[in-house]
């Protein structure tokens, strides 16, 4: 395990989750690396708390991000279900990440996904994307920064809920700066923070949940 000099604030309690809502997390149809089940719906459990508390599958916010996840077109193009380019296309339009998700003739049909009304129908897509997304993320960081491949389990649950809410690049700067190589610190780095503990919190309460 790595140890990191920074001392990773513990975020409010409102913001942490709960037995129940691990319980009520539906078990993931295929697993992160080297983590179980029971720490995979806590670490999932516990990005939707934190990115988009009380969305459904059926949800869509106000730019268009969809789903339980609120996946945006540019995550959703890197899973595959977006045809590739579709985001630089609509670049210097208004709204681009709504009119890329709500048309249908970006979808490739991916999963018999073929539309955003079939995203939002499509509970059991959503939750493999998710995990989908995760691995991704993580061989990313990996290839990125080799450090990522000596943290312990629950210090990469904290990257990578980091890296969901706010993607690989910040997850990483915050990495470097948990290690000391990043001198100054600011509010955001402070925000993440927050994310890491709980995303950590989460794989080590999820372990606890499952053998209960």
């Amino acid at each position: 395990m790595i140890s990191f000099p920074v001392a990773i604030p513990k975020p409010n309690a409102n913001l942490l989750i709960t037995e129940t809502e691990i319980l009520i997390q539906p078990y993931p149809v295929s697993l992160l690396p080297d983590f179980t089940a029971g720490q995979t719906r806590a670490v999932l459990a516990q990005a939707n708390k934190i990115f988009a508390p009380n969305n459904t599958y059926q949800s869509q916010d106000t730019v268009g991000r969809v789903g339980k996840y609120q996946f945006n077109a540019q995550t959703l193009e890197l899973l595959g279900y977006l045809k590739s380019g579709t985001q630089d296309s609509l670049r210097n339009q208004n709204g681009a990440n709504a009119l890329a998700i709500n048309a249908g003739s970006n979808w490739t049909g991916l999963n018999q996904i073929n539309s955003a009304t079939d995203w939002k129908n499509s509970a059991g897509v959503q939750e493999q994307a998710v995990v989908n997304l995760y691995q991704l993320n993580l061989a990313q960081m990996k290839k990125i920064n080799q450090t990522v491949s000596v943290l312990s389990p629950d210090q990469i649950a904290g990257l990578l809920l980091v890296a969901h809410v706010a993607g690989v690049t910040e997850a990483l700067r915050l990495l470097n700066y948990n290690l000391g190589k990043t001198a100054s610190t600011d509010a955001s780095l402070s925000q993440l923070n927050q994310y890491f503990y709980a995303g950590s919190s989460a794989y080590s309460f999820g372990t606890v949940v499952e053998k209960a």
